[in-house]
């Protein structure tokens, strides 16, 4: 059995569904950060290695919180959410 070329996918998601923050409102994305940071906590945008979803990180004394975003719809409620619990 051969191996599958060093560049070819292995699944369809990774062909197909790359998200990227620039899907969030840069008013809301502000927002965020200003509420959060500016309330002494501390938050980090990132996404999986093969980009099918986004991770937000918000770190909080000793208290590390990470979520996931799968799907763009998701970014506005998980923002309301870190707003609401950490600023």
């Amino acid at each position: 059995m051969s191996k599958d070329p060093p560049n070819k996918p292995t699944s369809w998601r990774k062909l197909h569904k790359v998200l990227s923050w620039s899907a969030a409102s840069p008013e809301k994305l502000h927002n965020l950060v200003s509420a959060v940071c500016g309330s002494g906590n501390a938050v980090m945008f990132g996404s999986t290695m093969d980009g099918s979803a986004l991770i937000l990180s918000v770190y909080s004394g000793d208290e590390r919180v990470k979520e996931y975003v799968t799907e763009p719809g998701d970014i506005p409620p998980l923002f309301e959410w870190i707003v609401e619990n950490y600023s």
